[in-house]
């Protein structure tokens, strides 16, 4: 009676761990979805649905930004609404405007205008889609005359049960040596959650919702 007890505890050990290890929120994902994630991040991830990893250091000339999201929509309907990246306008706060310079079935070019405080620039990003793997790409359009340094990133998608999507966000951006570093601080340490919160809302609502009008 003893050992079979022994054996019911361990059974139910068990079970415990692989319950904290996935959470029901991501019952099903991918195992490389969650790669070097703690329970800590999980957890915080599956409480607010969104969540900033890596580092976001606005004193390097670079600035780099990983993200987990989770979308209260299916795979398929946020891959569409991330790939029309000329939609951008409706959630980011500080886009001026978002022009469509070129676009085919598998990339695009836009033109975006951003504010920061009293400074304005301009820049093109060159879109890649591999719509077969749900991952979207970008970097700057090296033809064109940008008014940043660089701008990079990714976005990874992963089929969640019950219409939901998990995604990886990384990013990479240097603005201008001549907006002053603390206007840059601001932009990677305090626009980034906004803009992420603001496009997990967007998306969350199908396309409709809006940024508040400044």
């Amino acid at each position: 009676m003893r050992r079979y007890i022994t054996v019911i505890t361990i059974m139910l050990s068990v079970a415990l761990v692989s319950s904290a290890a996935w959470p029901h929120c991501l019952e099903g994902v991918d195992d490389d979805a969650l790669e070097d994630m703690t329970p800590e991040q999980i957890s915080q991830l599956c409480s607010e649905g969104l969540l900033l990893i890596g580092d976001v250091k606005g004193a390097n000339s670079e600035n780099f930004v990983q993200s987990l999201l989770i979308f209260q929509q299916s795979r398929d309907e946020v891959y569409q609404l991330l790939c029309a990246t000329e939609r951008q306008i409706e959630y980011l706060p500080r886009l001026i405007s978002a022009t469509v310079v070129e676009r085919d079935h598998d990339s695009d070019t836009i033109e975006f205008y951003v504010g920061a405080s009293i400074f304005k620039f301009r820049y093109r990003v060159d879109h890649e889609y591999d719509r077969d793997d749900y991952v979207l790409k970008w970097d700057l359009d090296d033809d064109y005359d940008n008014e940043v340094r660089k701008v990079s990133g990714s976005y990874k998608l992963y089929e969640l049960p019950g219409d939901r999507t998990f995604a990886r966000y990384a990013t990479v951006f240097s603005i201008s040596g001549a907006i002053p570093q603390s206007i840059q601080n601001a932009l990677a340490k305090g626009d980034m959650p906004e803009a992420l919160a603001s496009l997990k809302k967007w998306v969350d609502s199908g396309g409709v919702w809006r940024r508040p009008k400044n």
